[in-house]
């Protein structure tokens, strides 16, 4: 549950209403961003709130749909979020007025914006991931190894959604999703990823092989697509 705030609600106060309903909980958590978590009682409902200032989403929306800024991974996720949130409440219709802002809206030029940020450092730039990724294992670097392969993967997906207009739905079940619900994505792109995973700190040869024909594929559609 995400919950906008226009200014920060005291830590007595949100335990206060957790122990109204839950035994068990744990409030103020900032591992994550600032979020209480609960177990409602006599249930096994885990109840997670993250808490946002409306502010700062209200300006992420603004930089990434009208000012065209990407990140290097997940950079229409708050977008996807507010969304296709369900909401609860909104006292000022401020979620309301972006929903309709933002609603059926994927850019062009945030598009290629995306691809601009995130397609180089995939293998082509001095820094790319790629060359991180055979630095880290000439050096017996496991932990560096699988930090850049997720990065790597971030900015891979990131490319993905944007080629095909769909929001970045954030972590969870990407491959699935992209199967779904995108139109233009690599023939191999699931298997290859899936080898990459699954040699990390195994073989290798067969992971690096599997990220440049994952890169290899990735630049042909971007080609067919006319983002490169």
């Amino acid at each position: 549950m995400d919950l906008f705030v226009t200014k920060d609600i005291p830590i007595e106060k949100r335990r206060e209403i957790a122990v109204n309903f839950s035994d068990e909980i744990e409030i103020g958590n900032e591992f994550f961003g600032s979020s209480d978590e609960f177990i409602v009682r006599e249930s096994l409902i885990d109840v997670d709130v993250c808490f946002f200032k409306l502010e700062d989403i209200r300006q992420n929306l603004s930089e990434v749909m009208e000012e065209y800024r990407a990140r290097t991974g997940y950079t229409t996720c708050f977008v996807y979020n507010v969304l296709n949130a369900t909401v609860l409440y909104d006292k000022n219709q401020v979620l309301e007025q972006l929903r309709q802002t933002y609603r059926h809206v994927y850019p062009d030029a945030l598009k290629k914006a995306i691809v601009d940020m995130n397609y180089p450092i995939l293998r082509n730039a001095f820094s790319s991931y790629y060359h991180q990724i055979e630095k880290a294992i000439s050096r017996g670097d496991l932990n560096s190894v699988n930090h850049r392969v997720t990065a790597f993967l971030a900015s891979y997906y990131d490319i993905i959604f944007a080629i095909n207009g769909v929001l970045h739905p954030g972590e969870k079940r990407l491959l699935s999703i992209i199967e779904s619900t995108c139109v233009h994505y690599p023939p191999h792109m699931s298997d290859f990823i899936k080898t990459i995973i699954k040699n990390i700190g195994m073989d290798d040869e067969l992971l690096l092989q599997a990220l440049n024909r994952l890169v290899d594929e990735l630049e042909l559609l971007l080609k067919e697509q006319s983002f490169i």
